[in-house]
């Protein structure tokens, strides 16, 4: 029997595209850093996302841009959106990573190694329970980021895509009430009336006029606590994802 009996071609197919991957960053990575040092260990965070350690103890993260080939050298190209937006960031204090080079050819970006967990693998560990620190630091850093994206809204606007722009944001938020409205609607079936609907309707109402009165600011179109990367070691949290940006309230976000 053949020792490659029974294991599956996509495993195969994966195994040999993840060796030609790892190849090509230890061929790239070095050139990108001061005395050209060998990569010494290279892990996969998510897919199409690596963490690589080279052999003086630096980090350093590279993400490719899969959907990035589809739009490159256009308005939109992903790469060219994140490396400006991250550089305008830095440039004003924003807690977000350092761009530390791109590879347009394979669209892939490296950036400063700014964590190994995310805000939502302490959350997930702590059972629930954050650090008052965590809290405060995302907080402010998007108060900071909000300020920062309106400063260079000029500068910054015409990366936005007509998808998630102004006009996009009011159609989606009438569908979202929509939404809530029947949502509500079926949790006063399931607890079969011990809640006070009529109060409960209302101030889903005035909540969702409120919002939809208020001023969107620009800002990152892909916000969850998966996009929030935390220091363990010195308790920093830092803001990710930036290669599309666009219309959204700050209490959304």
């Amino acid at each position: 029997m053949s020792p490659s009996t029974g294991i599956e071609t996509e495993e195969l197919e994966h195994v040999a595209a993840w060796e030609r991957e790892e190849e090509f960053l230890r061929s790239e990575v070095p050139g990108l850093l001061c005395g050209r040092p060998a990569v010494r260990r290279i892990a996969a965070l998510a897919e199409d996302v690596w963490e690589i350690e080279v052999e003086d103890g630096r980090k350093l993260v590279a993400k490719q841009q899969v959907f990035g080939f589809l739009v490159s050298g256009g308005p939109l190209d992903l790469l060219e959106v994140e490396e400006k937006v991250l550089g305008i960031l830095r440039q004003d204090g924003c807690p977000v990573p350092r761009v530390l080079g791109c590879d347009r050819a394979a669209q892939i970006i490296y950036l400063e190694h700014v964590g190994d967990r995310t805000l939502d693998d302490v959350v997930q560990e702590g059972a629930g329970e954050v650090p008052s620190s965590y809290i405060r630091q995302a907080i402010v850093g998007l108060q900071a980021i909000d300020r920062n994206f309106s400063q260079h809204q000029a500068e910054l606007g015409p990366l936005v895509s007509e998808a998630v722009g102004e006009s996009a944001l009011q159609a989606a938020w009438h569908t979202a009430r929509q939404q809530a409205r029947e949502g509500l609607a079926a949790l006063h079936r399931h607890l079969d009336g011990e809640t006070p609907r009529r109060r409960c309707d209302q101030a889903l109402e005035e909540m969702g006029t409120w919002l939809a009165t208020r001023s969107p600011v620009l800002g990152s179109s892909d916000y969850n606590a998966r996009n929030l990367v935390v220091d363990v070691g010195c308790g920093k949290l830092s803001f990710i994802e930036f290669a599309k940006i666009g219309w959204d309230w700050t209490e959304r976000r």
